[in-house]
């Protein structure tokens, strides 16, 4: 297999499946759950699963200093590691964290990483078990976070997990809180408008929280197949519809909009960064029953019902606007290979 000399038009998932194959049997796909899902999944004692992901952040691809502190990009770092723990119902243990620092990079700017990191934490219920750290030209975290999943009765050989290529042909699609919260809070960063109203968004933008107790409680209650959100509600769905080749088909309707932003932003707005143009809410979006998936609701993290999986178009996700028109979304994700 050969390379571009630029990966600037790869596709990012392309040229993951790519090196997937190059690696040939140095890749571990005789585990449960190989490489190519949220979190590699294998078998670790005789009632439980050990769940392991890593996740890397670099200033300028996925944070600016202008926008975000290094208070904030210390705890995102964690959110977004253990987000892909919570999407297979996995509870997270421990973390190793790798800090590259750009040369320009101050004492304060690394304690306030730090702090960053241990409140994140925290509030996660992980600890820190070891990590890495070195110099270079820009500054990188990369968080490795390790998990367990137990069986629901021991007596059983059944691991409450889900995965991406389990979504069966009429199931219903459900998401978690509110897409687009965080694309709406860098918005609303980048327009200077924060203050007009409270500043929820720009906390979520800068400091979510990743779903761990919702994944598991989904998974115990049977539902199979979950991904987070992390890419765009639509791309991240192609995910599902391609690992279990199926199609999906969603209703702009019945996507929970967060009222503050579709205030400040407007509906359009608010539904495209939704869809695509945002991402990084650390949501979850599951496909099952309706009784299941509707069990799952709280008034604290809505789940909502915004689709059904269909034998049509497998592996693609159409997008309507109530039941006949379909609408083409400006963006449908993030490319971490092409996007600026």
């Amino acid at each position: 297999m050969r390379y571009q000399d630029s990966f600037s038009n790869l596709d990012e998932f392309k040229l993951i499946s790519k090196i997937i194959d190059q690696l040939g049997s140095s890749a571990a796909k005789d585990i449960i759950v190989p490489p190519g899902d949220d979190a590699a999944v294998w078998m670790n004692s005789k009632n439980s699963l050990t769940v392991a992901t890593v996740d890397t952040l670099t200033e300028g691809t996925h944070w600016r200093a202008d926008t975000m502190s290094f208070y904030d990009v210390g705890w995102r770092a964690i959110t977004a590691s253990v987000s892909d723990l919570a999407a297979m119902g996995a509870t997270p243990n421990y973390l190793l964290i790798a800090i590259t620092l750009d040369t320009s990079t101050t004492e304060q700017n690394i304690n306030m990483l730090t702090e960053g990191i241990a409140k994140s934490s925290t509030v996660h219920k992980v600890k820190i078990a070891g990590g890495d750290i070195t110099r270079a030209h820009t500054n990188i975290i990369s968080v490795t976070a390790i998990g367990q999943i137990t069986q629901n009765n021991p007596q059983s050989n059944y691991y409450p997990i889900m995965r991406r290529n389990t979504a069966e042909v009429g199931e219903f699609v459900a998401v978690s809180g509110y897409p687009g919260t965080s694309g709406a809070g860098l918005n609303i960063l980048e327009a200077n408008i924060q203050g007009t109203l409270d500043a929820e968004l720009i906390t979520l933008h800068r400091q979510p929280i990743a779903r761990i107790e919702l994944g598991v409680s989904a998974a115990k209650a049977g539902i199979k197949c979950a991904i987070d959100l992390s890419d765009g509600l639509v791309q991240d769905l192609e995910h599902i519809a391609k690992a279990s080749n199926i199609g999906i088909k969603i209703d702009t309707r019945k996507i929970p909009l967060h009222s503050t932003a579709y205030n400040l932003l407007g509906e359009q707005k608010t539904l495209d960064l939704a869809l695509g143009q945002g991402g990084e809410d650390f949501e979850l979006i599951l496909t099952g029953s309706e009784q299941h998936l509707r069990s799952l609701h709280t008034i604290e993290l809505p789940v909502t019902i915004i689709g059904k999986t269909t034998l049509k178009h497998p592996g693609q996700v159409k997008v309507y606007k109530g039941t006949d028109e379909e609408y083409d979304p400006p963006q449908r994700g993030w490319n971490h290979l092409r996007n600026d």
